[in-house]
């Protein structure tokens, strides 16, 4: 087994990092022929195995199997057409025995058994040696994730078990053509004739940056002395069926987003509606709370009855600073409206609108009277988007959006606070970095392969859509400066 990180020296001595070295020499150890004689040797005995195990196992051991792969979170029974069949088939076959103590089956096989064990002990005496070695490797490897590091499309994957720290060549012929460096698989891997493939893969490969989710198992296991081996996978399967199943469902199901403001605070918009007995003394109070505009410029910009009298006025709740952008002089709060006997005020959550009553009660003891509070959730709020959105037609103010932000002064700016962000980025705390920042992720080794996960993610997407200030070449500079 071969424990070397991608960005450790070498350990031919030839001073290289093994990236650079003995890890571009890899390469597949066989040819196309070799490679076509055990795709259809290996095909041939699933279709055996399938066989055997209908007639003597039957649809119920597909259920409960099917059960237990889902950890018993899932009350569908198994449908042999589901996306997932390519993953639970080889995992049912060659790793679920049936619960003793928990089975309504009735079977002519023994439930101390796999499915394919008691094949092998039925017809192993009529199975090539070929088949023998397809269904001994089977039976001895398991479930793991792997990180893409090269591919070759239309012929090879180079991939790493991010828990064992193996390397494999994978001959794949079409699956290699989907792949991108970076993506995470999980399935299983074998060597059959001298020929490495996979047997049970998930339909869908994860996005890099939950390699970092995988490499916090891995360290937690070496924290407590234990040896990440093929044993160790087998006694360790709940968990790793555990983990794909969270990442899984957070992929093709994802919870609603948990969206906050720069307090931290989860957004959900109050709508607080005050009765006041006077709209002047309200403002006098209150609209220092806009310190970036003097009272007389807000003035310029309200109505007034044909008397002079006060009639509506507008400003804004700010606040100096910002906990999250040091470079930011104030953060907007929230919003304040006051027409004759009414003072409406806006904020993006609930810990804002407590904030804003308890400055209320201490600089305007009286002259008020909370009369509603209007809350939205977030699912409302996303609802209304996507409804925007689906809509074919821009109204007046997007389309000037849009306009505005095609102009090259405002991309020109975009660009540069873009480009700030990403030069002061090595120096923030990253939550997905368990709280360090790059630059201290950077004197571990872990933090290393975590880093990596989480560039490679950020040049997936900056691939896929670029912006202003945030290319590939932006993360090849970010590499370059943090010295990956």
């Amino acid at each position: 087994m071969q424990k070397i990180s991608r960005n450790d020296t070498c350990s031919c001595g030839s001073g290289k990092k093994y990236k650079k070295c003995c890890l571009a020499k890899l390469k597949p150890k066989s040819d196309g022929l070799d490679w076509q004689h055990v795709h259809d040797m290996h095909g041939h005995l699933v279709e055996k195995l399938m066989k055997f195990t209908m007639i003597n196992y039957g649809m119920p051991a597909y259920d409960e199997a099917w059960d237990e792969f889902n950890l018993w979170n899932n009350e569908e029974p198994f449908d042999p057409s589901c996306i997932l069949y390519p993953l639970f088939g080889p995992w049912m076959f060659y790793h679920w025995t049936p619960d003793p103590d928990d089975t309504e089956l009735t079977l002519p096989v023994s439930t101390a058994m796999t499915p394919a064990e008691a094949f092998r002990e039925r017809f192993g005496n009529k199975l090539s040696a070929l088949e023998l070695e397809d269904l001994e490797e089977n039976l001895k490897r398991h479930l793991s994730f792997y990180d893409v590091i090269e591919c070759k499309p239309g012929a090879w994957v180079k991939v790493q078990d991010i828990l064992t720290e193996e390397y494999f060549v994978v001959i794949e012929k079409s699956g290699s053509q989907l792949l991108e460096v970076g993506h995470v698989l999980f399935g299983k891997i074998i060597t059959v004739g001298g020929i490495t493939m996979f047997d049970g893969l998930a339909p869908i490969p994860f996005p890099a940056h939950y390699k970092i989710n995988i490499i916090q198992v891995r360290e937690g296991c070496k924290h407590e002395g234990i040896e990440i081996n093929n044993s160790f996978l087998n006694d360790f399967e709940a968990n790793l069926l555990k983990l794909f199943w969270n990442i899984y469902e957070n992929l093709t199901n994802p919870p609603m987003p948990k969206i906050t403001n720069t307090d931290g605070d989860l957004i959900t918009p109050h709508k607080m509606i005050f009765s006041i007995e006077s709209i002047e003394d309200t403002f006098e109070t209150l609209h220092g709370l806009d310190f970036a505009q003097t009272k007389e410029e807000l003035l310029a910009n309200a109505q007034f009855f044909k008397k002079g009298n006060l009639k509506f006025v507008e400003f804004a709740w700010l606040m100096k600073g910002n906990s999250q952008h040091k470079d930011w002089k104030s953060t907007l709060l929230g919003n304040i409206e006051l027409t004759k006997n009414k003072m409406t005020v806006e904020v993006n959550s609930k810990e804002r609108s407590e904030k804003f009553l308890k400055i209320l009660q201490k600089r305007m003891p009286s002259g008020w009277t909370l009369v509603a509070t209007e809350v939205q959730d977030m699912p409302s709020i996303l609802n209304k988007m996507h409804e925007r959105k689906a809509s074919s037609e821009l109204s007046e103010k997007q389309q000037e959006m849009k306009a505005l932000n095609e102009l090259p002064e405002v991309k020109s700016l975009v660009a540069k606070m873009t480009q700030k962000h990403w030069e002061n980025w090595p120096t923030v705390s990253i939550p997905a970095l368990q709280g360090r920042t790059p630059l201290e992720a950077m004197q571990s080794r872990d933090g290393q392969e975590m880093l990596d996960a989480l560039i490679t993610d950020f040049e997936q997407s900056a691939r896929r859509t670029p912006s202003p200030g945030q290319t590939i070449e932006t993360f090849q500079k970010l590499r370059k400066r943090l010295g990956l």
